[in-house]
């Protein structure tokens, strides 16, 4: 963790998340606008926004990678440990936080989206319910379509044979067979 000592120690009123290498300051819509490592302390600007930590955060932006370093492996503390729950490929995810609901970050350092997270577990399953349905009959219409192409190649290879094998009876080639065959059992 570290990411809420980091925060704090230089004041970022912008969103503080992590992933598994990168504590990420941004936006709703740009969570990277800067990465700080997790392991060295190098501080990485989006190449979108550069001068974006020396904008808005110059002590951030003018420490060193150890003192980065010192936020993010000391642990946080959290005045509050409230339990909210999310979920993801149907397995319902427990996690906490101080305060529920966007933009609060959970202690891991999920940012809490209402679509996405809820101190009603029975909500999240609903939700994970929902999305399972639309990942299924997504993967249903794909098999779908998969399975019309199949047939369309295989009429097409069953065309091409029946062509050949045409050819071959009328202009045979004594080093070929007069009939192909090598394809005629329908594959597994």
């Amino acid at each position: 963790m570290g990411w809420k000592n980091l925060k704090e120690a230089y004041n970022i009123k912008h969103h503080v998340t992590e992933n598994s290498h990168s504590i990420l300051i941004g936006t709703d819509y740009v969570r990277n606008i800067v990465s700080i490592c997790r392991e060295t302390g190098a501080l990485r600007e989006n190449s979108t926004f550069p001068g974006f930590a020396e904008e808005y955060y110059p002590a951030l932006a003018q420490s060193s990678a150890e003192e980065r370093l010192g936020h993010i492996h000391r642990a946080d503390t959290f005045k509050a440990s409230i339990p909210v729950y999310t979920f993801q490929d149907g397995l319902i995810i427990k996690k906490h936080c101080e305060n529920p609901g966007y933009p609060n970050v959970t202690h891991d350092g999920f940012l809490i989206t209402a679509s996405e997270f809820s101190t009603n577990r029975h909500t999240v399953v609903g939700w994970a319910k929902r999305d399972l349905r639309s990942w299924m009959k997504a993967l249903n219409e794909q098999e779908a379509e998969l399975l019309k192409q199949l047939d369309t190649l295989r009429s097409s290879r069953k065309t091409a044979r029946s062509r050949l094998n045409a050819l071959l009876e009328v202009h045979p080639d004594p080093t070929e067979p007069t009939k192909d065959t090598e394809s005629e059992a329908a594959p597994c």
